[in-house]
């Protein structure tokens, strides 16, 4: 990806956090802060975050065998949410076809670039 994709692709990440916040009662501007904007930073862009790590090796192979706290939750959150997933989060729903309906990573993002 170019820098203004990853760039626009965090953007979009983040409001769809604000939004997975008000679906699970908690203010969307925690999202804002350290917690939200500042942990998405941190483990996006760090070489020595396991879910950077994890994300990293599903795009390279496929699967993924390191334990990223992200990969361990997903389940029960897209549980959680049901079917706001795919309606309101496309985003979202390209991670869990990625990494739990175990689709192309590539392919995934492509085509969530292309319905934009």
């Amino acid at each position: 990806m170019s820098d203004n994709e990853k760039g626009w692709l965090a953007a979009k990440a983040i409001d769809e956090m604000a939004g997975l916040a008000t679906i699970v009662g908690a203010d969307p501007a925690i999202i804002l802060g350290t917690a939200g904007v500042g942990d998405f930073i941190a483990t996006g862009y760090s070489q020595h975050s396991r879910n950077r790590q994890a994300g990293d090796e599903i795009v390279a192979t496929g699967t993924c065998k390191v334990p990223g706290e992200g990969l361990m939750s997903l389940p029960a959150f897209i549980k959680r949410l049901g079917s706001n997933v795919t309606a309101n989060f496309p985003l979202l729903a390209a991670v869990k076809k990625i990494t739990l309906d175990h689709e192309p990573a590539k392919a995934t993002i492509d085509a969530y670039f292309r319905g934009r």
